[in-house]
C-alpha cells in the first residue's frame, strides 16, 4: 500500500505544472513620466523658377522707346534729330541681356559755324543749316538684372545707338558725322526697364504662397500637416535654354497633428526679405516631420510575435532542450540616457524537471530604423541593473542573456511602414499631380529618401523624427 501511495504521489508531482515553479519577484525599472522637450529641426523646399524668356523679350520690348531724339549742342555745332526704333532680336546669356533694334525714319536738322578767339577779339560766323532726312541707323540695349531682397527686380541698362546713313539735302552726310563723332549716342533707359521687369511680381506670389503654407493642410480625416516658415531663400538670376531661372526656397518647421491641433493652429508670420544664394543641396525638398509611435502599438506587436515564444536548442546527440517560454511582454519608455524603451518579458524558465521559475526580465533597448523593411529593431540593449543583480542570486543570469540572444531579440521587430507611409504622402500627395501653389505656378516632385533623425522617449509613446527627402520642380504657366 505504501509503495502505490508513494508511486502516486511521484506521478502528481511530476505532471502537476505548478510543482516547483516559483514566481521571483523583481522590481521594475522606473518609466518615464514627464514630457521630453524637444527641438524640432528645419525643414526646406527649395523650388527652382523658369520665366520664359519670350515673356522676358515682350517686357524689354516695352521698356524700349518707340523713338529716340538725338541732341547735340555746342558754340560751333547743333545736332538736333528724332528717329523711330523698330524692335529686334533679344539675347539672353548668363546674367545679361542685350536687345537690338533699328533705327528708321528720322529726320531733322544739322548746324554749323566757325567761332574764333584772338588778340582782336571773339566772334562766330553765321550758322549754315542743313535739314536732314533718310535717317537710319541701329541701337542696343544691354541690361544686367538681379532679384534684390525685397523682391524687386533692378537692372542697370542704357540704349545706345549708332547712325549709319543721313541724308541732308539730298546729300549723304555719314561721314561728316562719324568725323565728328555724331554717330553714336547714349541714353538712359533703367528707369522703364526695372519698371517692366517688376511686372513680374514676385512678391506677390511669394506672399501668397507665404500665407497659404501657414494654413494646417488636410492629408486624411484626421491628419494635419502643420507648418511654421522661418525665413526665404533666393537665387540669383541667371539666363539659360531659354528661360530665366532662379529659384524661391523656404526653410519652415514642419509638425503633424489631428483635427484639434488643426483648430488651434493659429501662424500669422509675417513675409521676410530674401536670404541670398543658400547652399546647393542634392535634394531641393527636405522634410523633418515628428511621427509619434504609442507604446500600445509597439507592446501590441511584442505579444504578437513573442508570447508563448519557446526557446530551446539542439543538443549534440540532437535531441532539444528547452530553456524557456514567454508569457507575457510589456513595454514603455526607459529614462536610461543612451536607450529609448524597456522591454519587460515575463518567463518561464525550465532549470531541472522539478524546478521551474516564472522570472521576470527587464532590460533596456535602444531602436534602430531600417529604411529598405521599413522596421524599427532593437540595436543594442543592457539588462537592467536591478534585473541583473536578482537574475544573479537566482543563478539564471547566463540563462536570461542565452534567452535575449536567441530568438527574442531578432523576431522583435515593429512594422511602422505604415504610419511612416503616412508621412510621405503628406509630400508626395502635394506633389504628384503637379499642384497649383499659386496662379499659375505648379508644383511637382517626389519624396524618395527617407532617414531617422532622433528617437525621444514620451510617457505613452516614442517620439520620432524624420526625414524626408526628394526633388521638385516647378512649372510657369502664366506670370502677370
Amino acid at each position: 500500500m505504501k509503495k502505490i501511495i508513494s508511486t502516486s504521489f511521484i506521478l502528481f508531482l511530476f505532471f502537476c505544472p505548478s510543482y516547483g515553479q516559483k514566481i521571483k519577484k523583481m522590481e521594475k525599472p522606473d518609466s518615464v513620466t514627464t514630457e521630453s522637450t524637444f527641438k524640432l529641426m528645419p525643414s526646406s523646399v527649395f523650388i527652382p523658377i523658369k520665366v520664359n524668356q519670350t515673356y522676358l523679350k515682350t517686357l524689354v520690348d516695352n521698356a524700349t522707346p518707340t523713338s529716340q531724339q538725338i541732341i547735340d549742342n555746342s558754340s560751333a555745332q547743333e545736332l538736333n534729330i528724332s528717329i523711330n526704333i523698330i524692335d529686334k532680336e533679344t539675347k539672353f546669356n548668363g546674367t545679361n541681356i542685350t536687345h537690338f533694334a533699328r533705327l528708321t525714319g528720322g529726320n531733322g536738322y544739322i548746324k554749323k559755324r566757325t567761332c574764333w578767339s584772338n588778340s582782336l577779339g571773339n566772334g562766330c560766323s553765321p550758322w549754315a543749316r542743313l535739314d536732314c532726312n533718310d535717317i537710319s541707323g541701329n541701337a542696343s540695349i544691354s541690361i544686367q538684372a538681379s532679384l534684390n531682397s525685397d523682391f524687386t527686380i533692378t537692372s542697370t541698362s542704357k540704349l545706345k545707338t549708332e547712325i549709319d546713313n543721313v541724308e541732308c539735302a539730298q546729300i549723304n552726310v555719314t561721314g561728316i558725322l562719324r568725323t565728328f563723332g555724331w554717330n553714336d549716342f547714349e541714353q538712359e533707359v533703367t528707369q522703364n526697364i526695372n519698371s517692366e521687369l517688376n511686372k513680374i511680381g514676385i512678391k506677390k506670389q511669394v506672399t501668397e504662397i507665404w500665407k497659404k503654407v501657414q494654413v494646417p493642410y488636410k492629408v486624411s480625416d484626421d491628419f494635419y500637416l502643420l507648418i511654421k516658415p522661418k525665413e526665404i531663400l533666393y537665387k540669383d538670376l541667371f539666363f539659360e535654354n531659354g528661360y530665366a531661372k532662379t529659384g524661391i526656397g523656404l526653410n519652415f518647421y514642419a509638425t503633424t497633428g489631428n483635427s484639434a491641433d488643426s483648430a488651434k493652429w493659429k501662424i500669422n508670420i509675417p513675409l521676410p526679405n530674401l536670404v541670398k544664394n543658400p547652399t546647393n543641396k542634392n535634394n531641393n525638398i527636405e522634410l523633418n516631420l515628428p511621427i509619434n509611435l504609442p507604446y500600445t502599438m509597439l507592446d501590441k506587436t511584442a505579444k504578437e510575435k513573442l508570447i508563448g515564444e519557446t526557446i530551446e536548442v539542439k543538443k549534440k546527440n540532437g535531441k532539444k532542450k528547452k530553456y524557456a517560454t514567454i508569457l507575457d511582454v510589456e513595454i514603455y519608455g526607459s529614462k536610461e540616457t543612451d536607450y529609448d524603451i524597456v522591454l519587460g518579458f515575463k518567463t518561464k524558465i525550465y532549470r531541472t524537471i522539478f524546478k521551474r521559475e516564472i522570472v521576470p526580465i527587464f532590460l533596456h533597448a535602444k531602436l534602430g530604423y531600417d529604411t529598405m523593411q521599413k522596421k524599427l529593431y532593437v540595436t543594442s540593449y543592457k539588462l537592467d541593473s536591478k534585473t541583473e543583480s536578482g537574475l544573479f542570486n537566482i543563478s539564471v543570469q547566463a540563462l536570461a542573456n542565452k534567452i535575449v540572444y536567441t530568438n527574442v531579440l531578432t523576431k522583435l521587430q515593429f512594422e511602422v511602414g505604415k504610419a511612416i507611409e503616412e508621412q510621405k504622402k503628406i509630400a508626395n500627395k502635394l506633389l504628384k499631380d503637379k499642384i497649383e501653389i499659386t496662379k499659375g505656378v505648379k508644383l511637382s516632385g517626389v519624396v524618395n529618401t527617407l532617414e531617422i533623425k532622433a528617437l525621444i522617449p514620451q510617457p505613452d509613446r516614442i517620439f520620432c523624427l524624420f526625414s524626408l527627402k526628394g526633388n521638385a520642380n516647378v512649372e510657369v504657366l502664366e506670370i502677370k
